[in-house]
């Protein structure tokens, strides 16, 4: 309980408080209620202050309505929550200053070690869900990227088996035979000959001129059955090629 000679200023306290508050009117107060309406006066007076971003201001006042009433919960609760504000405003504050300056050794004034090393654990943590992400997205780019080329070497496969089954495809195998003879362009073998689009391939030249059928398209296409464009290798030899190995690896 507040002490006899303490009763001019606790009244002067809970008038100001009134006044600026709700206008509460001073003749309520008399010595039966007195620390009641002090208590009451504090706890308006620490609140206000607290919404207008005062904390130090009303923790002080929170401290000295806990010396009227020390088990009040509420009291209790509100002195937490304003110490909590205090401590996000001092950290706000400091942050704002060391982004303007760039001082590193401020770190040292404004934060605790304890600080140091949670922020450098979010900034650690930061790093590796920055990394983590990175390496799912690469992985997803990867897998995406070798469906499609499956996808498309697939579609290439049927077309130059249709290609190859064309009419137009035996005159052209014929022609080439006759031009280089029934040898190896490269060991000079006469076994197990075959034919093919050389130096420019086969997918080269689908590629190239865009080719999606075994029809108008490929039968237009000169490039596709110029005889300049084709060698006779041997099976060893042809499976030696780019285009054979990359076929081989898909089988």
């Amino acid at each position: 309980m507040s002490s006899h000679k303490d009763k001019p200023a606790i009244f002067r306290e809970i008038y100001i408080a009134s006044d600026r508050l709700d206008k509460r009117p001073f003749k309520e107060v008399d010595r039966s209620n007195i620390d009641w309406h002090h208590l009451e006066a504090l706890c308006a007076e620490a609140e206000d202050l607290d919404s207008r971003g005062r904390y130090r201001e009303a923790i002080r006042l929170y401290d000295k309505a806990l010396r009227i009433d020390p088990e009040n919960h509420q009291i209790l609760l509100s002195k937490d929550i304003a110490e909590q504000r205090r401590d996000s405003a001092y950290d706000y504050e400091a942050d704002r200053l060391l982004n303007l300056l760039h001082v590193p050794w401020l770190y040292t004034f404004f934060e605790s070690k304890n600080g140091k090393a949670m922020r450098r654990a979010e900034r650690e943590e930061e790093a590796a869900d920055a990394a983590r992400i990175r390496s799912e997205q690469h992985e997803k780019i990867q897998v995406e990227r070798e469906q499609r080329r499956e996808v498309e070497w697939a579609a290439y496969t049927q077309l130059s088996n249709e290609i190859r089954a064309m009419p137009r495809y035996q005159v052209w195998r014929q022609d080439v035979l006759a031009r280089y003879g029934r040898i190896c362009a490269i060991c000079g073998s006469e076994e197990n000959l075959e034919v093919d689009h050389f130096p420019k391939s086969l997918h080269a030249l689908v590629v190239q001129y865009g080719i999606k059928s075994a029809g108008v398209e490929a039968y237009e296409c000169t490039a596709l059955w110029d005889v300049n464009n084709g060698a006779v290798l041997c099976k060893g030899c042809h499976d030696k090629t780019t285009s054979s190995k990359y076929r081989a690896s898909k089988l």
